[in-house]
């Protein structure tokens, strides 16, 4: 049985349609996301606020949506989301070329790992800790996607795993525990 694809499945395939028609991401219009997919603009912007938006939404799904629920340690968790960057790294690394979208993952990869971590007990040290920890992760995948994912996804994720901080609980997904 083929599943009906809702308007934001439609309005993401498009973008991406787009990208796999080797078009920049940074000269793709809302127009050109809309025609491509039979859509109006007046639609596109009840899903979405512009392209940027779009891309949000991909790399939260995919941080986020994407993760078997059985997952119990953190090293786990990094491998399923970079095994799932690496299938789609073309797209990734389109987006980690465009200034504006790069600053916009940058921001939301930042306060989305924060909340991963149980910080009500912690120090400003640890605080600090976490944040140096957090922008990190962010440039180690960015420059791991615009280098083509040659580091194998294993080398990535022990990485990420190995340089958390040791003493803020992770409490994201519900159970998950650092190895």
């Amino acid at each position: 049985m083929i599943k009906k694809q809702t308007n934001q499945e439609l309005i993401t395939a498009s973008l991406l349609d787009l990208l796999e028609n080797n078009r920049p991401f940074k000269s793709i219009t809302i127009r050109d996301i809309a025609d491509n997919c039979g859509i109006s603009r007046r639609t596109f912007y009840n899903f979405f606020t512009d392209k940027y938006d779009i891309v949000i939404q991909l790399y939260l799904h995919t941080i986020q949506h994407e993760m078997p629920k059985d997952i119990m340690d953190y090293y786990s968790f990094l491998l399923e989301a970079c095994k799932d960057i690496e299938k789609y790294k073309q797209y990734w690394k389109k987006f980690f070329k465009d200034p504006t979208c790069y600053a916009y993952l940058e921001s939301i990869s930042y306060k989305q790992q924060y909340q991963w971590f149980n910080t009500e007990q912690a120090d400003a040290y640890e605080k600090s800790l976490l944040r140096f920890y957090c922008l990190g992760f962010f440039r180690t995948i960015s420059d791991w996607i615009l280098n083509g994912c040659q580091t194998a996804s294993e080398i990535i994720a022990a990485t990420l795993s190995n340089t958390a901080p040791n003493n803020i609980n992770l409490i994201y997904p519900k159970g998950l525990v650092r190895c």
